[in-house]
């Protein structure tokens, strides 16, 4: 488990999938799945999500002059919208409200 959450961390700006992350860990998918759900509470994806929010948060909060849709972008969000939406319900203010408070 250790192996699969070094990889989504180190890799979490580039396009993976659940094969690429149960390689890392050198166990199958199922597994993967398996122990993510007992141990972590949730699956591999929606901790990437989480992983990638919390990046562009960080990038927000330092005051990083990038287009928000850029930094979306960045961390795998296609979707302005659906990002924005992600980050008010994970961090409970919207992405430029985070910005604002850090200029």
């Amino acid at each position: 488990l250790r192996r699969a959450i070094d990889f989504i961390q180190a890799h979490a700006d580039g396009a993976i999938g659940l094969a690429d992350i149960a390689g890392a860990a050198c166990i199958s998918a199922s597994s993967l799945l398996r122990h993510f759900q007992a141990h972590v509470g949730m699956s591999p994806y929606a901790f990437l999500r989480t992983v990638r929010l919390e990046r562009a948060h960080a990038e927000l909060a330092a005051g990083t002059p990038d287009d928000i849709r850029d930094i979306a972008l960045r961390w795998g969000f296609q979707n302005a919208s659906k990002f924005s939406h992600a980050y008010q319900v994970h961090f409970g203010e919207r992405p430029s409200d985070t910005r604002r408070r850090h200029r």
